[in-house]
């Protein structure tokens, strides 16, 4: 099975997706039922035995100026040359958040 298909996901660049054959059957019968494996990139990994790993992608000194920020544009008036500085600032701060989340 070979598919290939982009994702194009909100304010980034597509994202090729690709699905292969490995030669691999899949066993009729999970090895260890009652559990399971998932894999929600980027956020979180759960392994078979329930151990949840988080991941953090934003520092506590950017989630601060996060915070900041939002709160300086939401005392901007609308249309001002400072608000569209402030939010050229918190835009530049998400985007490295968000390429850390691949």
């Amino acid at each position: 099975m070979r598919m290939i298909r982009l994702l194009e996901p909100q304010m980034l660049d597509q994202v090729p997706q690709l699905l292969c054959e490995d030669g691999e059957r899949t066993p009729e019968a999970h090895e260890r039922p009652g559990s399971a494996v998932g894999v929600d990139r980027g956020v979180a990994v759960a392994t078979s035995d329930g151990d949840l790993c988080d991941r953090t992608f934003q520092t506590p000194e950017e989630h601060e100026r996060e915070r900041r920020l939002r709160r300086r544009l939401s005392r901007r008036c609308r249309g001002s040359k400072n608000r569209a500085e402030t939010r050229a600032a918190l835009r530049a701060l998400t985007g490295k958040v968000r390429a850390r989340k691949g």
